[in-house]
């Protein structure tokens, strides 16, 4: 099943699949396509979380993306993320720790509601 992922604005960001769903740290699977936001939104949090950074410098530095505009990059293979929150952060450009319920189906239902309850 297919998720999608949208900012705050209701901008598309990524199409995603789950993998491993039933175990307790479920990766996730972001399409080619799915866009990186260049600006992020720094505050005391993402500074606890110095894997966003990474993260995203690892994806422009492997070549994993394509400048197509100043406002987001577009990533040109399918990549595997640790989870969904991580795929979330890393691709919006800010904190979120709620990936699960931010992911929808195209009939509606979030992740949580698809693999949780």
């Amino acid at each position: 099943m297919e998720f999608t992922l949208q900012n705050k604005k209701g901008a598309f960001v990524a199409k995603a699949i789950i993998v491993k769903p039933e175990s307790k740290r479920p990766g996730m699977i972001l399409k080619a396509g799915s866009r990186m936001f260049k600006d992020v939104t720094r505050n005391r949090k993402w500074n606890e979380c110095p894997w966003i950074d990474k993260s995203r410098n690892d994806l422009i530095v492997n070549g994993d993306l394509d400048d197509v505009n100043e406002d987001y990059y577009i990533l040109n293979r399918d990549i595997l993320f640790t989870s969904p929150n991580r795929a979330a952060c890393s691709m919006l450009g800010y904190i979120t720790t709620k990936a699960w319920h931010e992911f929808i189906s195209e009939s509606g239902l979030s992740l949580d509601e698809v693999y949780r309850k």
